[in-house]
């Protein structure tokens, strides 16, 4: 169940996430969702940032031992 909540929270939507990923690894061993994961959203600013990451079912089930929006400036390369 909280499964489906979370694929509805980040499905397509106005929740302006282009990229999500789990963090694996030296022998490619996904090393977890909620404890090692990011996501990359577009949004106005950090404020609507943290809003819409607060309204994610894992978090409001407590499940994040930290969860934070952060700035994310590209120092080099582009996204496209």
């Amino acid at each position: 169940m909280l499964g489906a909540a979370l694929n509805e929270h980040l499905g397509p939507s106005s929740s302006g996430l282009r990229l999500a990923s789990y963090l694996r690894d030296a022998a490619a061993r996904r090393i977890g969702f909620i404890s090692a994961s990011w996501g990359l959203f577009e949004a106005e600013d950090l404020e609507r940032a943290e809003s819409y990451l607060r309204t994610s079912p894992f978090y409001k089930a407590r499940l994040y031992d930290r969860a934070e929006a952060l700035e994310f400036s590209i120092e080099v390369g582009a996204l496209r």
